[in-house]
């Protein structure tokens, strides 16, 4: 509040010159709006907004960063930041234009507003985000020169930047590399984070920095550090440990168990570029060399580095900005991405990226999230019945036969970073939903199943790496799509999807690799090193939690919701769930690394309890195919490992494990395995390998009739009534069915049901909601991009076992 003495009004900004009149040789003067033309504002942060200007004599342009300030704020490291800055010139370091000290409406505070150089070209974790595309090693070693350079610069003036990052590396529209945000940021934070209780984000911290009470300091060498994290950024599209929650990654730096990162793909880089960063990360600081003596290295010396390469990038990110030109600009898309995942923000946000940059702003750990506006809201993909039997396109599948498995590994996404486009506040619209034309007057009329009705998009781009997905309803009887995913298990609710904007929960803060929902419980397999665990799911979803959601991906509860691992289960590489239609009882099988492990579901304690161990230490390795069967007169299911063709086609071999005896012996892993999705009942095996689907007699192998033959390789299938067969592959899904009596009165089409065929996009099978298959859509042209939630709709009923 104003203070008053003998009548006379002091304001905010009269006391600040008071108290620090150093201050009147930086500030330049009360409105920053005399000297500068206000533009458009171009972000918001933290601590205020920042536009752009123009300044009125030169014409030169400006970000203006607007800061509010307190008289009672100590000032002193901000003006001592600000005199450096004042002195500091060059031309890889953002240039400091001047500051103002203005007094707000309310006369309770002043805004302290700084005028920094305008980069035009983003900074490159915008650039990334949106590319999706690791940099080149040659424009890798060009950005960290040209850093370093600056680095060098601001050591000899005594001054260390503490927070190098892809967000504080910009480029000018000529390609020229720029350090921004060097100690203005950290300063302010340091001093009014008093009050605002926050830290930084510690994925670039040096390990002297997350330890400083104990190690006694640091010096100027932590920024070489935080230059080698950035540089393992832009060749993986993010930091080291980003997959973890910040504050675990500051206690494992802080350990004496860290140990410097290095690149992951170790043969897609040069033994220059590892020399490089295993030199700038050196544990010890005192050996770990500084900028300038870092710019010696062999990796920095080449003479085809140039902004020639930087240009090259800039051209690249424009033309995948140009897809968004002709979506519909709002005022709301301000949505920062620390609200979307809780491993990806602190519990409190960071501190202001780039003051100059125009979209680097307030982005702590990673950029904003682009809010995709679809224009139609509602897009119609025709599929007509194909005249020669073809299903569209045959792309090259995968050829692991991980992707059998229902306990589906993560696709390897190098980041999960999305990008805000500059001067494009993207709003969001109503769903999109993908409608398949109904093909019944198209088929024969006495076709058995219902197929087409379409896909529903329930969730747009979405960052997770989903491994699994499982569906329950409430007891509000509310649909709820529950997500096992590398980043933790989360849920979205299917009644809302029709919704502008559906909320995903995270509810679990565990990397999660397989689901299960029986009567109201959650099995999950989850943990660095996998274990099930049992969670309650009326307690993690209390009644009034909806009220309290905010964003499109929020946090419920900040710790793990209450949940108890399943004993003896830790290690667990593959999990199976079967329920034995002849005795009611539901079983789960947990492959171990030398033995399978058998539960039973007690109703009692509402929990899945051990029943048996079999010590089997002939599992195949790797363990590709783990399914349980039931048959008829036996009370514990079989455990199928593999299947081995027979003498012919219409014959197969089952390598399985008798839980019903003692010995545990498993037949040899066969040359040429296929993958087996689901038995359909007690008389019928679904067996699916390359590009055919049939099915067999799981008593003695033989084929009973009918095969679905494709035009591409099968990466997954699903079963459903009426002895058909769902097909997915990278571009689509086919649906058919294995009745040989169809096959007989008509053509070869006859048993082709339904045809879904999009070459433009990339689809993945992840699960089963209910009767609903579940897919991922991501680009075809940009594979890392973050992907679409689909929900097939109108495909009938799968086979699999239903969940309560």
């Amino acid at each position: 509040m104003p203070v008053s003495n003998h009548n006379h009004k002091v304001y905010p900004r009269e006391l600040i010159f008071q108290r620090h009149p150093q201050l009147l040789s930086v500030i330049k003067g009360t409105d920053p709006w005399d000297v500068y033309d206000s533009i458009k504002e171009i972000g918001s942060g933290t601590y205020g907004h920042v536009y752009k200007a123009k300044q009125k004599a030169s014409g030169t342009y400006a970000a203006m960063k607007s800061v509010r300030i307190d008289p009672a704020d100590d000032l002193k490291t901000i003006l001592t930041e600000l005199y450096v800055l004042k002195d500091c010139h060059h031309p890889n370091i953002v240039e400091f234009f001047g500051a103002f000290l203005t007094d707000s409406r309310a006369c309770s505070h002043a805004s302290l507003w700084i005028a920094m150089e305008y980069c035009g070209g983003k900074s490159l974790q915008d650039i990334y985000a949106t590319t999706r595309r690791p940099f080149e090693e040659a424009t890798i070693a060009f950005v960290m020169r040209e850093t370093l350079r600056g680095l060098a610069h601001m050591h000899t003036k005594q001054q260390i930047h503490r927070d190098v990052k892809g967000a504080n590396i910009l480029l000018t529209k000529s390609g020229c590399v720029k350090l921004a945000d060097f100690g203005i940021s950290a300063q302010i934070s340091e001093t009014i984070g008093k009050r605002m209780s926050f830290i930084g984000t510690p994925y670039w911290m040096a390990p002297e920095v997350a330890d400083v009470r104990r190690k006694g300091g640091y010096d100027e060498r932590c920024d070489t550090w935080a230059a080698g994290i950035t540089a393992i950024e832009l060749a993986e599209l993010e930091p080291p440990m980003f997959s973890l929650h910040p504050m675990k990654a500051l206690q494992l730096l802080a350990s004496s168990r860290y140990r410097p990162p290095k690149l992951k793909e170790k043969s897609s880089w040069s033994a220059s570029f590892h020399e490089f960063l295993k030199t700038a990360l050196r544990l010890s600081p005192k050996s770990r060399p500084t900028a300038q003596e870092l710019l010696g290295h062999q990796f920095l010396a080449s003479q085809d580095l140039g902004e020639h390469l930087t240009r090259a990038l800039l051209v690249q990110f424009r033309e995948d900005c140009r897809r968004y030109q002709g979506f519909v600009g709002g005022g709301g898309g301000a949505g920062v991405y620390a609200e979307l995942l809780g491993r990806t923000s602190p519990p409190v946000e960071d501190v202001d990226t780039s003051s100059a940059s125009a979209g680097a702003v307030g982005g702590g750990a990673a950029p904003r999230a682009v809010e995709e506006a679809m224009t139609p809201t509602e897009d119609s993909i025709r599929v007509g019945w194909p005249a020669n039997g073809g299903g569209g396109g045959v792309g090259a599948a995968m050829a692991s036969a991980q992707r059998w498995s229902p306990m589906v590994t993560a696709l390897a996404l190098k980041t999960t970073a999305r990008l805000e486009v500059e001067t494009e506040k993207i709003q969001r619209q109503a769903s999109l939903v993908l409608r398949c034309s109904d093909p019944i007057a198209a088929q024969p009329p006495h076709r058995p199943l219902r197929l087409g009705s379409g896909l529903s998009k329930i969730f747009d781009d979405c960052p997770l790496k989903i491994n699994a997905v499982a569906k329950w309803t409430s007891p509000r009887n509310e649909s709820v799509l529950l997500i096992g995913a590398n980043e933790g298990i989360y849920s979205l609710s299917l009644n809302q999807r029709l919704q502008a904007a559906p909320a995903m929960v995270l509810l679990v803060r565990q990397r999660c690799l397989w689901l299960f929902v029986y009567r109201g419980v959650l099995v999950s397999l989850s943990g660095r090193h996998p274990q099930l665990y049992r969670h309650d799911l009326s307690l993690l979803f209390p009644a009034d939690s909806r009220s309290r959601l905010k964003g499109r991906v929020a946090m419920r509860l900040a710790n793990n919701p209450p949940s108890a691992k399943i004993p003896r289960t830790k290690g667990c590489m593959r999990v199976s769930a079967r329920k034995h239609p002849e005795t009611a009882e539901r079983w789960l099988a947990c492959a171990m690394p030398d033995s399978v492990l058998l539960l039973q579901w007690d109703n009692g304690r509402r929990n899945f309890l051990e029943y048996k161990c079999l010590q089997c230490p002939d599992l195949p390795q790797p363990l590709l195919t783990f399914e349980l069967f039931v048959r008829s007169g036996y009370k514990l299911p079989f455990v199928c490992v593999g299947v081995l063709q027979g003498r012919n086609e219409a014959c197969v071999r089952f390598r399985l494990l008798d839980l019903n005896r003692l010995d545990g012996l498993v037949e040899l892993w066969p040359a040429d395995p296929a993958g087996l999705d689901e038995e359909l009942d007690l008389s019928s095996v679904l067996v699916c390998h390359s590009n055919q689907a049939r099915l067999f007699h799981p008593a003695n192998g033989r084929s009973l009739g009918g095969a679905v033959s494709l035009s591409f390789t099968i990466e997954n299938a699903l079963s459903l009534e009426d002895r058909a067969v769902v097909c997915f592959y990278k571009h689509g899904f086919q649906a058919r069915c294995f009745d040989s009596e169809l096959t007989k009165t008509a053509n070869n089409d006859t048993d082709l049901l339904h045809s879904f065929d999009d070459p433009d996009h990339v689809y993945r099978f992840v699960g089963v909601a209910g009767p609903n298959p579940v897919l991922e859509r991501r680009p075809v042209h940009d594979p890392m991009a973050s992907c679409d939630l689909l929900l097939i709709v109108g495909c009938g009923h799968a086979r699999a076992d239903p969940v309560a």
